[in-house]
């Protein structure tokens, strides 16, 4: 992971009553990836509480990091599925965009 991106605000939400501000542009290069994810991902319990958590979600795109994005998705929401046995409490969404290199 290259950088962390901070968020004060609803994590994938849209609010027409919340300002969103913008932190200093993030440079991507082709290769990159970004990551986004909702609280409901890494909230996902196991039957002894333990939360899935940022890493849980990070080591199950890491598995699939070469395959499109969707794939990517797919594979981080079922992951935090299969981990937790507690009935999730919130939504699970994830989004990943992958930077592509100039076109030949």
């Amino acid at each position: 992971m290259r950088e962390l991106l901070k968020s004060g605000s609803p994590p994938l939400g849209l609010s027409d009553q919340t300002v969103y501000r913008a932190e200093a542009p993030c440079r991507l290069e082709p290769g990159d990836l970004v990551f986004l994810f909702t609280d409901g991902v890494v909230e996902a319990r196991s039957a002894d509480e333990i939360p899935f958590g940022a890493e849980g979600a990070l080591s199950a795109l890491r598995r699939r990091r070469e395959e499109p994005a969707r794939r990517i998705v797919e594979e981080v929401l079922q992951a935090a599925r299969d981990y937790g046995t507690v009935p999730p409490f919130d939504d699970m969404t994830a989004v990943v965009l992958k930077v592509l290199g100039p076109a030949p």
